[in-house]
């Protein structure tokens, strides 16, 4: 299950497509998602669990991820009407609405597929992830698939590259103000206070006096170098045709030799976050980090003491 920070706790939810209703060798209905992409280049994030997937014909979930390119514009969401309201007129206006994206939906079927994704035996969850640039819009097609029928947790995007943007240091929400993002590899370590004593307690320190080091920790430092050089090509290498394919790889690897080489603590948390890898301590660190969060979202909202969850 997801973690809710409003509800400070795991909580089962999902789209589904009510696909139960019919046979199961019906085509369809599908879900189908539309995500606008901001400029620059970011992670598309599908994230799948068969909760009830060890039980009867919930096991027959097998689905089939399209992406695509929207290329016919969506109509504007139903305005909500305000009190006094005709509830009748708001029910004719969302059911035109409806029809109108349905057939949008119908013609964009016939759109090539840029990228497909298979989601089966995941009673334990899984994530399928697509890159994608903007700015664009995009349909993403969960297919049912002869599936008994289709559910979908949760849609996220992540921006890996492109300009800046007013939204990129807003606060998560529900989190009560309290962040929880990667550590800066790139910031300057705090300044150990009793280091003066530690270089006077032990003799012949000359070596971490003046930055010297022996052969093997020189070797180890270029590791480290490389691992970081090679991180770094593969960040600028994200607006490329067909780098894709080898971000997940070797960016492993490089974390692998970094951690071999007994890279800065907080260059590993920072890879770990963002291949995303995670260590129990990472895992400990974040279920402290959201206890926080909903602490102070419960402080700063007394009326949400009392709600019933």
């Amino acid at each position: 299950m997801l973690y809710s920070p409003l509800v400070g706790a795991r909580r089962e939810s999902e789209w589904d497509d009510h696909g139960e209703s019919q046979a199961m060798t019906v085509d369809g209905p599908d879900l189908w998602v539309s995500v606008e992409v901001p400029a620059g280049v970011h992670r598309l994030s599908l994230y799948f669990y068969n909760k009830d997937g060890h039980i009867a014909d919930n096991r027959f979930r097998d689905y089939l991820v399209e992406l695509r390119l929207i290329t016919e514009k969506l109509p504007p969401w139903p305005t909500s009407p305000k009190p006094p309201t005709d509830t009748k007129q708001f029910v004719r206006q969302f059911d035109a609405y409806w029809k109108q994206r349905s057939e949008i939906i119908s013609r964009e079927s016939i759109n090539p597929v840029l990228a497909r994704a298979r989601v089966r035996d995941f009673w334990g969850p899984v994530y399928k992830q697509f890159l994608v640039c903007g700015p664009a819009c995009y349909w993403v097609r969960i297919s049912r698939n002869n599936s008994f029928n289709t559910i979908l947790q949760a849609v996220m995007i992540d921006k890996l590259a492109g300009p800046s943007s007013p939204f990129d240091d807003v606060p998560m929400a529900w989190m009560g103000g309290v962040r929880d993002t990667p550590p800066d590899p790139d910031a300057p370590a705090p300044i150990d206070p009793h280091l003066l004593d530690k270089l006077l307690a032990a003799p012949g320190a000359t070596g971490a006096a003046t930055g010297g080091t022996s052969a093997p920790d020189r070797g180890e430092t270029a590791l480290v170098a490389s691992s970081r050089l090679l991180w770094r090509c593969l960040d600028e290498s994200l607006v490329k045709d067909r780098a894709a394919e080898l971000q997940w790889p070797y960016r492993l690897l490089a974390y692998r030799a970094a951690a071999n080489a007994r890279a800065p603590r907080v260059l590993l948390e920072n890879w770990r976050w963002k291949l995303p890898l995670w260590t129990p301590e990472d895992r400990s660190a974040w279920e402290s980090t959201m206890k926080k969060a909903h602490d102070t979202l419960l402080e700063l909202n007394p009326d949400m003491k009392g709600r019933p969850y």
